[in-house]
């Protein structure tokens, strides 16, 4: 747990939510369930796909020039912080 909660004595889950990072598959199955960020990794999976079957295809994809691909994260509301449920 973060020092500055743990400095502050907040042991009340109502005062404080939790965010974790990657959307792994405990998040939905804990109590609270665990609000995240998914980084898109399927995506991003399917992205290098394309581009090696391009390169080995040699279609219209030079590996030679830098290509960027952004995949924004998705932020996932769960219970852990949510305000609503925690203060009921």
């Amino acid at each position: 747990m973060n020092k500055e909660v743990k400095g502050k004595r907040k042991k009340d889950p109502k005062e404080f939510g939790v965010v974790g990072f990657a959307n792994e598959l405990f998040g939905e199955h804990i109590t609270p369930t665990l609000s995240t960020v998914d980084q898109q990794t399927i995506g991003m999976g399917r992205s290098a796909l394309n581009l090696l079957l391009g390169i080995i295809e040699k279609r219209e994809i030079d590996h030679h020039i830098k290509q960027k691909i952004v995949l924004e994260p998705v932020l996932i509301c769960r219970d852990s912080s949510n305000r609503t449920k925690l203060n009921k």
